[in-house]
């Protein structure tokens, strides 16, 4: 029998009538001896420490096996070069339920493991977390001043200027833009050259747009 005997014609799935009739089993349904679930407990702080899990108030909870936190894990691996693969990005990474630091809003900081699932999901919605909040901060925009810039690190390099640099300083038109998006085209040569934009107006303009520069109409001498 060919290959191609049932391209472009309905063909019944073998497991349709079992799934379609409710008599197929998925994964979760098997009944595994012994089997516990576990719900993650987040955080709804965004920065700060945890001062006190009350945990008894849980485990008191007919159904809850153990409740898990940086209180009763086993301690991980310290060196980051233990604890990541050779192609992760550059960081340290984070490990769940290591210490009492809240770093990002909805870290997991607890882990409640019951009988049932239902069990487990009930417990930790009553899991009870004392946390020490540190104020912080989320706008991008009163925080860009403190963003890194090279040059003023340990090294000490300063990157050069880039083209056109001081001119556009001194310039009276000016564009200032979060995001924008500048095409160019090349000359004959292997330089590279960038149209002036096309406004006339001395008024400094600000605002939030993608623009795109029309390429030349001739190609550009090596100057």
């Amino acid at each position: 029998m060919s290959t191609t005997n049932y391209i472009g014609k309905p063909v019944n799935r073998v497991d349709g009538p079992a799934k379609v009739t409710g008599a197929a089993k998925y994964a979760a349904e098997f009944n595994v001896p012994g089997l516990a679930y576990g719900v993650a407990v987040s955080s709804p702080i965004a920065k700060g420490k945890i001062k006190k899990i009350h945990a008894d108030e849980i485990l008191a909870i007919p159904g809850v096996l153990q409740v898990f936190s940086h209180e009763n894990v086993p301690t991980l691996a310290w060196f980051d070069r233990s604890y990541k693969d050779d192609v992760a990005p550059g960081g340290s990474p984070f490990r769940p339920l290591q210490g009492n630091e809240v770093k990002y809003s909805m870290q997991p900081v607890a882990l409640v493991v019951a009988e049932t699932f239902e069990i487990a999901r009930y417990a930790s919605s009553l899991l009870r977390i004392d946390y020490d909040v540190v104020k912080h901060d989320t706008d991008l925009e009163t925080k860009r001043d403190d963003g890194f810039e090279p040059g003023r690190g340990k090294t000490g390099w300063v990157p050069p200027p880039a083209p056109g640099a001081t001119r556009m300083r001194s310039s009276k038109t000016r564009l200032t833009a979060s995001r924008v998006n500048i095409s160019i085209w090349p000359s004959t040569t292997t330089r590279w050259r960038c149209l002036p934009p096309r406004w006339s107006t001395t008024a400094t303009r600000s605002s939030r747009f993608t623009t795109k520069r029309r390429a030349p109409s001739t190609p550009s001498s090596t100057s």
